[in-house]
């Protein structure tokens, strides 16, 4: 009947791994007896009239099917042992279909690493030695009739045997004697020897070779521990107005350079990790320099992981699969950073949050500071957004109450940059015609003097960023828009 399945039949709702409108829903397929198969997980399915199977996600289990359960195709096998997504990030994922008008399998595949279908996990062959007795050990043995001593014996005869000679199998062995276990690549690249006689070995029971997973790190964390510094009364002030919120709004921190916005991230995730929670801090591509990761390092050590588009697809794989399986407690990243797979978060914390480099170019078109509120409020985490120049939206926010405001006007070391502003038009008429000021060239002789360094920056397209009259400081400027023409040399043109 209609609407039924089978009595003992579950069915997974599957979406397919094509990015087209038309199958831009899930399909049923019947759950195999004795195949676990839960909602996250990715599956290949025949799929249409084609005998070519198809890579698909499960969304949903159910008992029913809404056509006659006989027709239901049935789940060919599992991909992965684990869900590659929670039911938490399902939701997102659905939650971004709508608001970025595109696909369901497009969120899912920005949720999950690039490349995650052609990803393989990284493993080693690591060699260990086989129990074997010493033969004063088998002297002790009574029973000499004892099958399994026999055995024994005659694998110790054929160890000590091999031990005895000067062979690849003997320099292999005794220097497994010296180590507890070694790679086979290390043995071989040590010892300068083929894969033959490890082999020889492990086919005479004397070793053993197991597969072991290795996890890439991306960061270094030979770094300097470091402790938290006191506190100036701003970063009390707006650590305090943040831990003792009531609601679950985003906080803007709008502080100036050097009013240690960093360290009330770091004190905020301290306490979110004291909670047995985890923590996302984005920062913009370009600010992800060893200096800002080594900061964090500093403070929280191993539980800190870095994820950008530098990494090859293993590397980013490894770290997200790290962060799924709790193996670390803090994600440092752009914008993918976002979708990091903690099961407990506590905080987002989206830095110089002004940045264009939170929105993405490509389907689905997110804005990453969007998507962070969206999981906020899926979790029940808190999103902090910190900037100097804080982008309209967001202030505009922060002005109508849909954002706290936290204000930081002083710098921690109290000390603003002294900031001299040349009004050329006067230094012409005073008689300098260089395109210096004469403060700029005493600024600039006093610092090479002292045998120090000076950046000069020059913001601007073309050779010159207006034309002006020597005599009377007339610009030349567009007569529709008031903006000052641009002058360049190539072509002789404003």
């Amino acid at each position: 009947m209609l609407g039924l399945g089978d009595e003992m039949s579950l069915y997974a709702e599957i979406i397919i791994d094509r990015s087209h409108k038309d199958i831009d829903r899930s399909f049923s397929y019947k759950i195999p007896d004795g195949l676990e198969v839960l909602i996250g997980m990715r599956v290949s399915v025949p799929f249409g009239n084609s005998k070519t199977k198809l890579d698909g996600y499960v969304v949903g289990i159910s008992d029913t099917v809404d056509f006659d359960p006989k027709k239901a195709k049935e789940i060919s096998c599992v991909l992965d042992v684990k869900p590659v997504f929670t039911e938490e990030m399902l939701e997102l994922a659905k939650w971004m279909k709508n608001k970025y008008y595109c696909t369901l399998v497009d969120c899912i595949n920005c949720i999950i690493p690039t490349g995650f279908g052609n990803t393989v996990d990284k493993s080693r062959e690591i060699a260990y030695l086989n129990d074997v007795l010493t033969l004063e050990d088998a002297l002790d043995f009574k029973d000499l009739n004892d099958e399994k001593l026999k055995k024994d014996l005659e694998l110790t005869a054929e160890f000590e045997n091999i031990l005895s000679k000067d062979t690849q199998q003997s320099r292999i062995l005794k220097l497994l004697l010296e180590n507890e276990c070694l790679s086979v690549s290390d043995i071989r690249n040590t010892l300068k020897v083929p894969l033959a006689p490890i082999k020889a070995l492990e086919k005479k029971s004397i070793i053993r070779i197991e597969k072991q997973e290795v996890l890439r790190d991306t960061v270094n964390y030979e770094v300097s521990r470091s402790n938290a510094p006191e506190f100036t009364d701003t970063q009390r002030a707006a650590l305090e107005f943040i831990k003792n919120k009531k609601d679950n709004k985003p906080v803007l921190i709008h502080g100036v350079t050097g009013s240690g916005k960093t360290e009330i991230y770091m004190k905020l995730i301290q306490d979110v990790l004291s909670l047995g929670k985890q923590a996302i801090v984005l920062v913009p591509e370009i600010s992800l320099t060893p200096q800002t990761v080594g900061l964090f390092i500093g403070r929280f050590g191993e539980k800190v992981s870095v994820t950008h588009s530098r990494l090859n697809l293993g590397e980013r794989f490894d770290q997200w699969k790290k962060a799924r399986d709790g193996q670390i407690s803090i994600m440092i990243g752009p914008r993918s950073a976002v979708f990091a797979p903690f099961k407990n978060l506590g905080i987002i914390i989206i830095d110089e949050e002004h940045e264009n480099t939170y929105k993405s170019e490509h389907t689905p078109k997110y804005a990453a500071k969007e998507v962070a509120i969206k999981r906020s409020e899926l979790c029940g985490a808190l999103v902090v957004l910190g900037s100097a120049t804080p982008s309209v939206e967001s202030y505009y926010d922060a002005e109508t109450h849909e954002f706290d405001l936290v204000t930081m006007t002083d710098r921690v070391n109290k000390k603003m940059p002294d900031v001299f502003i040349a009004d050329m038009r006067e230094e012409l008429a005073a008689g300098n015609k260089s395109m210096f000021s004469l403060a700029l060239l005493e600024a600039l002789n006093e610092t090479l003097e002292n045998k120090k360094q000076a950046i000069l920056f020059l913001n601007r397209r073309g050779h010159s960023t207006f034309v002006s009259c020597r005599k009377c400081g007339t610009v030349m400027k567009c007569e529709s828009c008031n903006v000052n023409y641009t002058y360049h040399m190539y072509n002789n043109n404003l």
